[in-house]
């Protein structure tokens, strides 16, 4: 008799089978955010907003809606849950709003680049993150997210729809209706096509009302105008983003005192020449340059004004990369970078006295507006700084949010001053040391200035009276811009200019 043996592997009278190998776990993935469905409402309102302002004008009532709209969405949406964030979203609405009063570009560019600001600010806060807390370096990286957001806000739109589609038994139903339109549609639009060159009444009934290719703008204008929404709530959306630790600095503190300490001894000779100036006369300025004391006066305020900046980038370099030394150190250096805001601060005020010289010498224009409200905008960030070097170098987290913040609120300032009709007055009122008015300017100012320039046309002489006249009359302010387009300096110049021209 043969005993057969089993394999002591598989026979369960010597031993259990091999267990199977476990499960590999499943590979943790973050849950990415993605449109909701209001937030998909939201952002297609805000695109038909912004395509009704890109068919239109930026500086008119369809620009003011697309910033509050975009403001109200972002806080409707849920996502902003910081106050300071919100608070920022709305302050987005009365900046923007400024684009419905004002109408020179270069006033209504600043203005719109501010509000955008604001509402990528309101968002990149959203959900987080100390204001007073940032330095260069954290405002890169808030602005570097921003940026991927902006690229990603495709898909967190798509994944939102996916998710809004129509539930398995929906879309089973509905996909035989989509497999027959695409069978079905070929075949209507030949026959379709036939029937239209056979019958001219029947091809009236298919004849659509509207221009396919402005069609087309229309669905493009609210595409991009739907990302850029969905980019602010997808960034809302993100988890809060860490402020980045205190840099312990690169620079020594002797360092920093030679380089503030050059910059006070070269601005303090050239605030001794002002003061040698002021007493000497003219006799000083001939002996020094071979000029008269007004052609002195009249140069040099843009290089003043140069140098102003280039400080400015100076101070905040060093101020940014010091390293923390002893306490005599930092009251050393604070004493040495208050010497050089100060002789800096003198030098702002030469450049704003030489540029009132040179205007009332030549009249004043929109550059040499804009350069004044610069200058005295690097003026009060000196003022900024100084106030900043106070405290111990290493204590630095307020200044740059204070800095954009002045920015933001100088444009707001410039554009509340109605520059062109400051700008129209004054070479109105103020002759030129020749004497004349340049006409052909004041005609190329845009409507901020009209009902200035209308109201003082009899300070002109008759015939610089004539050809001005003939010039603003040749515009039609409110001409194809329809309701979204309303602007309410064209709508004032409109009104000012009908007494004058002919109908």
């Amino acid at each position: 008799m043969t005993e057969v043996f089993a394999d002591p592997r598989w026979d369960s009278r010597w031993t259990e089978p091999p267990a199977p190998p476990p499960p590999r776990p499943p590979r943790w993935r973050p849950a990415r955010p993605r449109a909701t469905g209001r937030e998909l409402l939201l952002v297609v309102v805000v695109g038909v907003v912004v395509d009704s302002m890109l068919h239109s004008r930026l500086a008119g009532l369809a620009g003011a809606g697309a910033v509050g709209a975009a403001a109200v969405a972002l806080v409707v949406s849920g996502r902003v849950r910081s106050h300071a964030a919100a608070a920022m979203a709305a302050l987005a609405v009365p900046v923007g709003a400024i684009l419905a009063v004002r109408s020179a570009w270069w006033v209504v560019l600043p203005v719109a680049a501010a509000a955008s600001t604001l509402l990528a600010a309101s968002a990149s806060f959203g959900s987080g993150g100390r204001l007073a807390s940032q330095d260069a370096w954290s405002l890169i990286r808030r602005a570097g997210r921003v940026l991927g957001s902006g690229i990603d806000a495709t898909a967190f739109l798509v994944r939102g729809g996916v998710a809004a589609a129509p539930s398995a038994p929906g879309r089973r139903r509905a996909v035989p209706v989509l497999r027959g339109a695409l069978v079905a549609g070929p075949i209507l639009l030949v026959l379709g096509a036939l029937l239209a060159s056979a019958d001219p009444v029947f091809a009236s009934y298919l004849r659509l009302p509207f221009d396919v290719d402005e069609l087309g703008g229309h669905l493009a204008g609210i595409a991009l105008g739907a990302l850029a929404m969905a980019a602010l709530i997808r960034e809302a959306a993100r988890p809060p983003l860490e402020d980045a630790a205190a840099h312990p600095g690169r620079v020594g503190v002797t360092e920093a005192l030679v380089l503030l300490g050059g910059l006070v001894a070269l601005y303090g000779l050239f605030a001794l020449a002002q003061v040698q100036v002021a007493f000497g006369g003219a006799d000083v300025v001939r002996r020094a340059g071979h000029l008269t004391r007004a052609e002195y006066a009249r140069q040099g305020f843009f290089q003043l004004v140069a140098v102003s900046a280039i400080t400015l980038g100076v101070l905040l370099a060093v101020r940014a990369l010091v390293r923390p030394g002893t306490r005599r150190q930092a009251l050393a250096f604070t004493a040495v970078g208050e010497a050089a805001v100060a002789l800096t601060l003198v030098i702002v005020a030469v450049a704003l006295v030489r540029l009132r010289l040179y205007d009332d010498a030549y009249g004043l224009t929109a550059l040499r507006f804009a350069v004044i409200a610069t200058t005295v905008w690097i003026g009060a960030v000196f003022v900024l700084v100084g106030a900043a070097l106070l405290r111990p170098v290493w204590h630095r987290n307020w200044l740059l949010p204070a800095i954009v913040a002045s920015a933001l609120l100088g444009t707001v300032l410039t554009a509340a001053a109605d520059p062109e009709a400051v700008i129209a007055r004054h070479n109105l009122e103020v002759p030129t040391a020749e004497g004349t008015i340049d006409a052909a300017y004041l005609a190329s100012l845009s409507d901020d200035a009209v009902p200035d320039v209308v109201a003082r046309l009899d300070r002109l002489s008759p015939w610089s009276r004539q050809v001005l006249t003939d010039a603003l009359c040749r515009r039609r302010t409110l001409e194809g811009r329809g309701p979204a387009g309303w602007n309410g300096a064209a709508a004032e110049a409109e009104a000012a200019l009908a007494p004058i021209c002919p109908t």
